[in-house]
């Protein structure tokens, strides 16, 4: 029997990542070529937490795109290498379990690839979510402290203000005096 070829495959190596895992994966099923050309590939690297049952959800849910293989924990790039052997895409993208790509990521890589057979090799933007959170806090604080640094500060400069004008004022009438 004949492995599908997929426009491309996707290996993630998945090492205690339950927090983030289902993010990543939807990113992928989700993109605008659709999933049916997409071959998934999650290799569990030995993870100690609950990223086995999320990767065995999607396998049983897509079974003719997600390879699930486990392994013990040899590090990042022993997954990858380990996911390449199942890989049947025509390109093959090296994704981490922790980040998520635009809708429309791999669509616009594989027309930028098909278009340009001389590259090898694409890169491009993706949404860190550790990122996106560390962001989303800093703002909420930055938030926070501007009001209520504003609030207060305001007052304060609006007294500062008014007394240096008066303070000018009582200075100018002395000198003129």
């Amino acid at each position: 029997m004949k492995k599908k070829e997929y426009k491309i495959s996707v290996i993630i190596p998945v090492y205690n990542v339950e927090k983030y895992l289902e993010e990543t994966i939807e990113s992928v099923v989700n993109q605008t070529i659709g999933f049916d050309n997409i071959q998934m590939i999650l290799v569990n690297d030995g993870s100690p937490d609950n990223s086995e049952e999320i990767c065995l959800k999607y396998k049983e849910k897509y079974p003719d795109n997600v390879v699930y293989v486990k392994q013990e924990n040899a590090g990042v790039s022993s997954a990858r290498n380990n996911g390449l052997k199942h890989a049947t895409g025509k390109y093959v993208n090296f994704f981490d379990s922790d980040d998520i790509w635009d809708k429309n990521a791999y669509e616009k890589a594989i027309k930028f690839l098909d278009s340009n057979l001389s590259v090898d090799l694409v890169a491009f933007r993706l949404i860190v979510m550790e990122l996106l959170m560390l962001m989303k806090n800093l703002l909420l604080l930055y938030y926070t402290l501007i009001q209520r640094l504003f609030v207060e500060k305001l007052f304060l400069l609006i007294l500062l203000i008014l007394d240096l004008e008066f303070v000018r004022i009582q200075r100018f009438y002395i000198k003129l005096y």
